[in-house]
């Protein structure tokens, strides 16, 4: 069945309304009318089948929930709160699409003395905007019932300071040698149903000073291999492992 976002502040008891991009996409794309059924969700877990019950203005398609269609997930899968340093545009953006459809958590963007991407306040506002619209497409297109937080982007040092730190961290670190991600996930610290936090850095990776930095919260240094991998690739690869084990 189909699946729409539908944001809370347009839910009132049983009745809701769609924003106008969804609705024009329902009514002109996908020929949606009164009387026909689809499944809405509203990014915080919550999802139900409901009912178009007006369709005069295909800017605001109203409709009326009918019953319970809970979020296909397992109850033991991990939880995975993603760090990722700033990419140029499209790889950035992918990478968000991605993350979503494995089931991240959050994602909270970091800036790295390696990152080439400079965001001023006015960018920054702009990027936000259409990171939150990327996260919303792909929980949609993927089924997902809750949709990611998107944080604006923040240095490494204050993402660190607002992480929580009673949650093991894995840092992806390309001079790690010693231990697999493979091995690192075996350990008790990274029981099955944890909520992870997960570091990885741009092109170019992180500093010694970075990588220590990291690791001074408590987070696990992990290889990828002998690989070299694009920093997207990598997070991609590193959460299937995390997600699909």
């Amino acid at each position: 069945m189909p699946h729409f976002y539908v944001p809370a502040k347009n839910l009132r008891g049983l009745f809701f309304w769609f924003e106008p991009d969804t609705s024009r996409h329902l009514s002109r794309v996908l020929r949606k009318k009164r009387g026909d059924t689809v499944q809405i969700f509203d990014g915080r877990g919550l999802v139900r089948v409901a009912r178009i019950t007006d369709d005069s203005d295909p800017d605001r398609l109203q409709g009326e929930i009918l019953g319970r269609d809970p979020e296909p997930r397992p109850a033991d899968a991990p939880k995975v709160r993603l760090y990722p340093a700033l990419l140029k545009g499209p790889r950035f953006e992918w990478l968000l699409e991605k993350a979503v459809e494995l089931g991240v958590e959050s994602i909270r963007p970091v800036v790295t003395d390696r990152v080439v991407v400079k965001l001023g306040a006015d960018r920054a506002g702009a990027k936000a905007s259409r990171w939150k619209k990327i996260v919303i497409a792909a929980a949609q297109q993927c089924g997902r019932a809750a949709v990611p937080e998107v944080f604006p982007p923040a240095s490494l040092r204050s993402a660190l300071n607002d992480s929580d730190l009673d949650c093991p961290g894995l840092l992806l670190w390309e001079s790690e040698s010693r231990q697999s991600l493979s091995q690192v996930l075996q350990k008790p610290a990274f029981a099955s149903g944890r909520t992870i936090r997960l570091f990885v850095g741009p092109e170019g990776g992180f500093t010694m000073a970075e990588a220590r930095m990291v690791q001074s919260t408590g987070a696990q240094p992990a290889s990828l291999g002998g690989s070299i991998l694009r920093a997207e690739t990598a997070a991609i690869a590193a959460l299937a492992r995390i997600v699909l084990a």
